[in-house]
């Protein structure tokens, strides 16, 4: 039975939990479409955004709807963006730089009057214009608008679901570091890697890798169904790894499903994790 059944509604009484908190003794069904609704939306939202691994969990009240949505960076899933964030090294080419074209500033000088100075230099030149208090405000605005663009499109996002909804609604963002921490992240990492036409054995290797730097992981297994690197007949390919006791209901196994659009057809992507207690 545990190799047949989904392993989080088998676990949903020992140390799994719904995925939404609510109830509805006449109006069971409406909420039930509002739920899917909210996470139809919010999944192709982020899909636009760039990343697809995405968990919404939907609190209902009858006058409110909080949604609180935990994500993953794109950078985690492109692995040319991935490299774009690594240290540089030290190098001497910055200082040749100042030493060659910015003799004019002293060495001596901090960056606090070296800034006064520039914002008074530019207040001088614009000293005939009645547009100065406009200057001022737009010399941060850049600054500004990138602190705050994260709340900005919160908002934003909250005023969309609550005309869509027709409900008062607080949305709650939570972006993660690290995939690992769930299957559907996983399972979402594969599906975007087979999609990209990688090999099988290679994306196989690559999660193993990932995921034995996690000290909570046990063992994982992944299952990929369906026209692999375009071969002519559908099959199965899974990878084990460590144990995964499917079989025993109080140990914490994770399970999620993903597809990869292709053009040798949908391709199925199924991961068990099991973490430890």
């Amino acid at each position: 039975m545990g190799q047949k059944i989904s392993p989080v509604a088998l676990r949903l009484q020992t140390n799994k939990s719904f995925q939404a908190s609510w109830y509805s003794q006449k109006l069971y069904a409406e909420g039930v479409h509002k739920q899917l609704q909210v996470q139809n939306f919010l999944h192709d939202v982020f899909h636009q955004v760039g990343t697809k691994a995405t968990k919404t969990h939907v609190v209902q009240t009858p006058g409110a709807l909080k949604i609180h949505t935990f994500f993953c960076s794109p950078r985690l899933f492109d692995q040319k963006l991935a490299k774009k964030t690594m240290s540089l090294k030290p190098t001497h080419f910055f200082q040749h730089q100042r030493t060659t074209q910015w003799q004019f500033l002293s060495n001596q000088m901090h960056w606090e009057t070296l800034k006064k100075k520039l914002v008074f230099q530019s207040l001088l030149r614009n000293n005939l214009q009645k547009s100065t208090t406009l200057h001022l405000t737009n010399l941060f605005e850049q600054t500004r608008h990138k602190t705050n663009a994260l709340k900005f499109y919160a908002n934003h996002l909250e005023a969309v679901s609550q005309q869509y909804f027709k409900t008062a609604t607080q949305w709650e963002p939570v972006k993660l570091q690290e995939f690992t921490k769930s299957a559907q992240f996983v399972a979402e990492y594969v599906s975007h890697a087979l999609e990209r036409q990688k090999p099988v054995k290679q994306i196989f290797s690559g999660v193993q890798t990932l995921l034995k730097k996690d000290p909570n992981v046990e063992g994982f297994k992944i299952s990929c169904s369906g026209r692999l690197q375009g071969v002519e007949m559908a099959k199965i390919e899974t990878f084990k790894f460590g144990k995964i006791s499917l079989h025993v209901f109080t140990s914490k196994v994770d399970y999620a499903e993903a597809r990869a659009l292709t053009t040798f057809g949908i391709l199925g992507v199924k991961v068990w994790i099991c973490y430890k207690d």
